[in-house]
């Protein structure tokens, strides 16, 4: 995997397939974490979140919530993050919203 990409997955089969590659299967099941983590952490019922919410005005994100988010997306899919490809990629990609984040 390239360090330019900000995030990879670990294991066997995961080694020699991009991020981009996620089945349509994975990448549902990483959307529901998403989704279940935000609710969770802002406490709201699953018909208020939506896709259009805002990151930091709607649902009062930090970095700390992204780093939380990291580790229960390693925990429950086996994903790994570099940080450093992370803040690279931010710079030049805006994500501001729910469907934004799930997009990179």
């Amino acid at each position: 995997m390239s360090s330019n990409q900000p995030l990879q997955e670990t294991g066997e089969a995961a080694a020699s397939r991009p991020p981009k590659d996620l089945t349509p299967e994975e990448r549902e099941a990483i959307r529901t974490t998403v989704f279940e983590f935000f609710m969770d952490e802002c406490e709201l019922e699953s018909d208020v979140i939506k896709g259009s919410m805002n990151l930091n005005t709607d649902l009062g994100v930090d970095s700390l919530s992204y780093l939380e988010l990291m580790d229960e997306l390693r925990a429950d899919h086996g994903l790994e993050f570099q940080p450093r490809a992370i803040a690279r990629h931010a710079k030049q990609h805006e994500v501001s919203t729910l469907d934004d984040l799930l997009q990179q």
